[in-house]
């Protein structure tokens, strides 16, 4: 991995940002419905959880708008008060709940390594399996400013880890594919997805997972202006 780099691509969600309640929804669910007086067992919730995650990855890179967005909340939250058996449980209270669970939060290190790879005159961009609110998300999480580039899945017809939507990105940004580089959480969509289409590529592996030996990967984005220095700065 040598050369010069123009560009880098990231990742959006597990990469840039991620629910606040990642790590254990369940658990999540159970303290805010006990602070409404409801018990509810933890393999309940966590049964629950599975179900409204299910429909969400179907339904949610597919949405084009807010009003989309709020109706998909309202069908999740008629089937989470199913799963958890609370017919009498206030529609609206639930649906609070799953939004405040739900909620999008960017990752500590996301905007510091961002500044550190713009100082180092590189364009950014981001390319995602997501839908069409991915600017406007980032935007309310303050970390849109930084890119240059937004490519999501919704808008674009195909997902990652197709090679097109990677394409996009760079066409948009008028680099070619050996000059940037991709960074994303997900081993399949984003670093061999990127590899494929001819860009660079490193996994960020936040949970320390087990990996083959030529995987190049880092654990946060801090270590990512790093690792460039070495490598192409």
């Amino acid at each position: 991995m040598a050369g010069t780099l123009d560009a880098v691509l990231l990742d959006a969600f597990g990469t840039l940002f991620a629910p606040v309640s990642a790590g254990s929804p369940p658990d999540h669910l159970s303290r805010l419905l006990a602070s409404d007086g409801v018990r509810i067992a933890r393999e309940t919730a966590e049964k629950a959880i599975i179900a409204e995650v299910g429909l969400y990855r179907a339904k949610f890179p597919h949405i084009r708008n807010e009003q989309e967005l709020w109706e998909l909340e309202y069908e999740a939250t008629d089937l989470v008060l199913a799963e958890l058996g609370l017919s009498e449980f206030p529609r609206d209270r639930m649906r609070q709940h799953l939004v405040d669970l739900f909620k999008l939060t960017a990752y500590a290190d996301a905007e510091s390594a961002l500044e550190q790879l713009k100082m180092r005159g590189l364009a950014l961009g981001v390319v995602s399996n997501y839908n069409a609110l991915l600017r406007p998300h980032l935007a309310d999480l303050g970390l849109a400013d930084w890119f240059s580039v937004f490519v999501n899945s919704a808008d674009f017809g195909r997902a990652k880890p197709h090679p097109s939507i990677f394409h996009e990105a760079i066409n948009q940004l008028g680099v070619p594919p050996d000059r940037v580089l991709y960074i994303g959480d997900d081993i399949q969509n984003d670093y061999h997805g990127a590899l494929h289409a001819g860009l660079h590529a490193v996994l960020l592996n936040r949970d320390f997972e087990p990996l083959p030996e030529d995987i190049r990967a880092v654990a946060s984005l801090a270590d990512l202006p790093r690792l460039l220095d070495q490598h192409y700065l």
